[in-house]
This record gives structure tokens, C-alpha cells and sequence, in this order.
């Protein structure tokens, strides 16, 4: 069996005939290896990417080193997972977990279209910047517990101060895109600041009693999970609708 093989190397063509037949693999092995060689093409393209990473890898290795320096928490305790090391079950936070994985895809979704939007819709690209800045921090608040213990405890800050400020960032937000806002699905967006709202509603008024039930909770958390889903629908909307045109 003959194969004919054409390959790319050093800016010119070439082409070449085996003689005699060749094993089912030949080919493959050919052009893997012409693959291979653009490896340092690849690698000098993404310079700036790996230095991105490295960057950041670096500076959350320099951060969990200063939370274990001052806290005198052992490093291991801020690599691993928190239910494992507190020795809880698998399923332990499972909705809590599910919520922050939806945040990060609402971050994910608005950054990754305002990138595809570069140069195009500028109007759009500011708003998607806005709104993935603005769920990348609500993301924080929620996996680091920022509101309810860096500012409330440790800041000796009051809780319905933070929650004006909070709604105070999110109505500046909303207003300042609300032409934008208008002419997009917004029914999913209000929906998605009602059930945030209403779970928001019931902490604060959870803190004003000493006990609060196990399904109070449940209906605040599954409440607010409703929300950050009506959240990323919403900007998943406007993402592809945007990235369409």
C-alpha cells in the first residue's frame, strides 16, 4: 500500500511517497510528529499566558502563606478541601457548593463574551465587564464568608450597613446600564433580584431571633440558589443573543 503524505516544514511544502507498504499507524505517527514541531511556535504565542498563571499561582500561594503565618492555621488546612478537613461527609454543603459553582459560571459566561465582544459592541462589553465583575464579587462574599465574617467579625462592622452598601453597589449597577437592561429578556433579571432579595429578607430577619429552624434555613438557601440560577440565565442570555450579532 502506498501513502501519500504532504507536510508543513520550514514555510515550504514537501511531499513524499513511501515506497513499499506501510504499517496502519504510519501516517498517524507522520503527522504527529509535524504537530510536535510547532510545539515552540505554541509555547513563544503564549508567553504572556504563562506568565498569567505563574502570576497567579503564585500570588494565592504568597496569600494561603500569610493566612498560615498570621492565623497560625497549618497550610495543608487552606489547600485541601474544607469537608475533609473538618472530617465532615462528602455531601456536607452540597446546595452552598452548587451556588458557588453557578456564580463561577455566571463570571465565566460574561467574561468570556465581553472578550468576544472586543472592538464590536462596546455598550455590551461594558456591561458584561460590569456584570461579571459584580458576580465574581458576590462569588467571594459567598465562598469566603466576607460579609458575615471578615466585615461583621473581624471589622466589628454592623450587618445592615454592609447590606445598604451591598444594595446600595447593586441598584448603582442596575441604573447605570438600565438602557441596556431594557432592551434585553430583563423578566429573568428581575426574577433573579427577587429570590435574592427574598433570601436576603430572611437573614436579616433570622438575626433578630435566637434560634432559627433547620427549615428556614433550608428555604432562605434554596431561595437564594434560585436566584444565582436566574442570575446566570439572564447573562447567559444576553452573552449568546450579543455574541450572535
Amino acid at each position: 500500500m502506498d501513502l501519500d503524505v504532504t507536510y508543513s516544514h520550514n514555510c515550504s511544502i514537501r511531499r513524499f511517497r513511501p515506497r513499499g507498504p506501510v504499517g496502519p499507524g504510519f501516517g498517524g505517527i507522520v503527522f504527529l510528529s509535524d504537530e510536535l514541531r510547532g510545539i515552540p511556535a505554541q509555547a513563544g504565542r503564549m508567553k504572556s499566558l504563562f506568565a498569567t498563571l505563574a502570576g497567579a499561582v503564585l500570588l494565592i500561594g504568597l496569600g494561603a502563606g500569610a493566612v498560615s503565618w498570621t492565623t497560625g492555621t497549618p497550610l495543608s488546612h487552606l489547600t485541601r478541601d474544607p469537608t475533609a478537613v473538618l472530617g465532615g461527609r462528602c455531601y456536607i454543603g452540597l446546595v452552598s457548593t452548587a451556588g458557588l459553582l453557578v456564580w463561577a459560571a455566571a463570571a465565566g459566561v460574561c467574561f468570556l463574551a465581553a472578550a468576544l465582544l472586543a472592538g464590536s459592541d462596546n455598550r455590551a462589553r461594558r456591561f458584561l465587564l460590569a456584570s461579571g465583575g459584580v458576580t465574581l464579587f458576590l462569588a467571594l462574599d459567598d465562598a469566603f464568608l466576607i460579609h458575615e465574617e471578615i466585615l461583621c467579625v473581624h471589622l466589628g462592622l454592623s450587618q445592615s450597613l454592609i447590606y445598604g452598601i451591598y444594595i446600595l453597589v447593586i441598584a448603582v449597577y442596575l441604573l447605570s446600564f438600565a438602557g441596556f437592561i431594557l432592551r434585553t429578556d430583563f423578566l429573568v433579571l428581575l426574577l433573579a433580584v427577587f429570590f435574592l432579595g427574598l433570601s436576603l429578607g430572611l437573614d436579616v430577619l433570622s438575626d433578630h431571633f435566637d434560634h432559627t429552624s433547620d427549615l428556614e434555613t433550608f428555604v432562605e438557601d434554596m431561595l437564594k440558589l434560585t436566584g444565582i440560577l436566574f442570575w446566570l440565565s439572564y447573562l447567559a442570555r444576553v452573552s449568546y443573543s450579543k455574541c450572535q450579532k
